[in-house]
Formats: structure tokens, sequence, C-alpha cells
């Protein structure tokens, strides 16, 4: 799959109907939706959606331990809404053990067709494009999937833990430089 096929962009209007339908299959698989700021608020429209992603990347309004981070929706060639990528522009203490830099999903339908390794490709170079010299990228031991995605882009692993903070969960940590 060569870059020409998939693009990031900031989720804006035109996303509103592809943006539903991929949460809703995100649910009727009975996955947790990922990235989590991808998710709607139960009282939210999508413009309140917006103006909350919005205020995510220049920092205002954010909840206790979250940092500043920008969302982009993954588009394939198609113009078809893949799934989401978040990079968190810093990272806090917590956010060193739990997520890192950067966080990516693909709806289920669109699984296994290379849209993963692309879009943390595409991802690293925001993260380039705000400073990032080392990206730091987090996932669950057990989910090989994208361990592999991360190893593809060239992920060093750095180290391996069990997150307390995260049900107890095996964890690796990889370092990949931007």
């Amino acid at each position: 799959m060569s870059h020409e096929e998939l693009r990031l962009e900031e989720p804006n209007l035109s996303h509103e109907k592809q943006h539903q339908e991929m949460l809703e299959e995100f649910i009727n698989e009975e996955e947790i939706i990922t990235p989590r700021t991808m998710r709607k608020k139960p009282h939210e429209d999508y413009q309140q959606f917006l103006q909350r992603t919005r205020d995510r990347k220049q920092g205002i309004n954010l909840p206790e331990q979250w940092v500043p981070g920008s969302l982009y929706f993954i588009i394939n060639k198609q113009g078809k809404l893949v799934g989401g990528v978040s990079v968190r522009h810093t990272l806090n203490k917590a956010l060193e053990r739990l997520w890192g830099h950067i966080g990516y999903g693909i709806r289920p339908s669109e699984r296994k067709k290379g849209y993963a390794t692309l879009a943390l490709t595409l991802a690293l170079r925001k993260c380039k494009e705000l400073g990032i010299k080392k990206a730091m990228v987090i996932c669950k031991k057990e989910n090989i999937g994208s361990a592999k995605v991360i190893q593809k882009n060239w992920g060093i692993l750095e180290s391996e833990y069990v997150c307390e903070e995260n049900e107890n969960i095996p964890t690796q940590r990889r370092f990949i430089t931007t």
C-alpha cells in the first residue's frame, strides 16, 4: 500500500454520517472505540463533538490529566472513513505508562488491509511537525497486530511492564524516531 492510498483529515462536517456509521460498527462488534477521542459524548451533537476536538487541539477545557492533542480521521482512496488517529502533543506521567503519543484504531470491517501501518506512518509525520523527535507508542502485549504495526514503523521496544493503571495488563512501550 502506498502513501497515496490513505490520508489523515481533521474531523469536519463532511465526516458526520461516516463517523456515526463507524462508531456504530465498533458498538455492534462490542469493541472499544479507539482512539477514545473519536467518541461522541451521549449528550453531544456533531457540532459539539467538532468544537471539543478543536478545543483539545488548542488545550482548551481539557479534562484533568488530559493534554493537548489532535484527532485525525483515516480516509482511504475511495473517501471512506476507515479509522482514527490521536496525536498527543505532550505527555504527562500517566500517558507515559498508559497511551504514549499516538493512539489509533481501524473500524472492524476495514482491518487487515494495511491501513493501521500506513496511518501510523502518517501520524509520525504529524509528530515530527510538532517537534516530537521520538514518539512513544504503547500497546497491550497481547495485541500482536498492533505490536506488528509499530514494529513495521521501526518501533524499538523500550520496556514491558504490568500496567497497574490499566487493569494490570501486560504492556509494551516502544519508541520511534520521527
